[in-house]
């Protein structure tokens, strides 16, 4: 999983592209409830690069791709169910994974619906209590991806962080010695 910073909810799109050509992508809360999750790709999303088993999160499709899982996240609602959107900027986790390699919370249930239609865009719904990722199930594959964000940035590790305060630090004082 990766920590990105949504600037841009309104417009925020995740999409995959690579030699993992069965991707799934998953988006949970900075607590880590699941909210939207794709296995392959809409047909009206094609991005530069991207097969038909890639995934895709985000705005812009047709209102019938988007579907509200069922109180339990086990089955997918009526085509239009759910309308995209984020409760609003700031810190997201983003994960992806190979087809049949799915979240599941602390009691091993499905925290947002991951099956047919394989091309829908599923919320997950609000109403179960546990949408909260503890682990993770299935197989998978392997291989090279990767992630295509617009509306967001990924959050920098913490020695990064350090790393570049200490190189400005150190830009000060030599601009200090040269006066």
């Amino acid at each position: 999983m990766y920590q990105i910073y949504i600037v841009d909810p309104d417009n925020f799109r995740a999409w995959t592209t690579g030699a993992l050509s069965d991707t799934q992508l998953w988006l949970f809360d900075a607590q880590g409830n699941a909210l939207w999750h794709n296995d392959d790709r809409p047909s009206d999303v094609v991005q530069p690069d991207q097969g038909s088993f890639h995934s895709y999160i985000g705005g812009g499709s047709a209102a019938t791709n988007y579907y509200l899982s069922n109180a339990t996240n086990t089955a997918a609602g009526a085509a239009g169910s759910a309308t995209w959107g984020l409760p609003g900027p700031g810190l997201y986790y983003i994960a992806v994974s190979a087809y049949n390699r799915d979240p599941r919370d602390a009691g091993g249930g499905n925290v947002v619906y991951s099956g047919s239609p394989f091309s829908g865009i599923h919320k997950s719904n609000p109403d179960d209590p546990d949408r909260v990722v503890a682990s993770w199930t299935g197989t998978g594959g392997t291989g090279d991806y990767t992630i295509h964000l617009q509306g967001a940035a990924f959050v920098p590790e913490p020695a990064s962080v350090l790393a570049l305060g200490a190189g400005l630090a150190g830009l000060v004082g030599l601009r200090r010695r040269k006066k």
